[in-house]
């Protein structure tokens, strides 16, 4: 009987031992395997000389948007990724459509003598650009924003900062990609659109 009940028992241990480790291997490969997820969805996130990632956005599957900041200099970001050339395109000339959208002829609030419309004035007004790099062609506009960093407003005053925003095709990777360089009046020049020809499709 001694030696029954103690036979029992050591396999009633034995089988408790076994289920704590168990336990204890499936916490371990969860804990790792979210350890390894995290590591890779870092590694590809995309990144910029000097520039620090403040925000990382998914909108679905495939969209993915990102915000960076150096000093008083934003690069956002986003990607849409596993698309054609043909849809991107049609993404790109609804982008644009909505930019020269924003800036066409309004009609006055307050309408009078003078004119029944506001008007942005050619300074103010986004032309569409272009540019390349090697064989990406980029579509851009240069545009005022205000100080809610919005499109649309004509008025000189009431737009602090100005913008490069950007459009393509990244064949390689076979993704859509719009970038925006934003940076106070005073500090705004050409490096934008250099830095935006070198890396948007990094």
């Amino acid at each position: 009987m001694g030696n029954g009940f103690s036979w029992q028992f050591y396999q009633k241990m034995e089988k408790r031992l076994f289920k704590n480790r168990l336990r204890i291997a499936i916490v371990a490969l969860l804990v790792i395997g979210g350890v390894v997820a995290l590591a890779l969805r870092k590694a590809s996130e995309p990144s910029f000389p000097g520039f620090t990632l403040e925000k990382a956005m998914q909108e679905d599957a495939l969209t993915h948007y990102y915000e960076f900041e150096k000093g008083e200099t934003a690069l956002k970001l986003k990607v849409i990724r596993n698309i054609d050339e043909p849809e991107a395109k049609k993404v790109i000339d609804g982008k644009i459509l909505t930019i020269e959208a924003l800036y066409g002829n309004e009609m006055s609030p307050y309408p009078g003598m003078l004119s029944n419309e506001i008007v942005c004035s050619q300074d103010m007004t986004p032309k569409r650009q272009e540019t390349g790099n090697g064989e990406l062609r980029i579509t851009y506009f240069v545009a005022s924003l205000t100080n809610r960093l919005s499109y649309g407003n004509c008025v000189e005053s009431e737009t602090p900062s100005k913008a490069f925003i950007a459009w393509v095709f990244c064949p390689a990777k076979r993704e859509y990609r719009q970038m925006e360089w934003i940076s106070p009046k005073k500090d705004f020049d050409e490096k934008g659109i250099e830095f935006i020809k070198a890396t948007i499709c990094n």
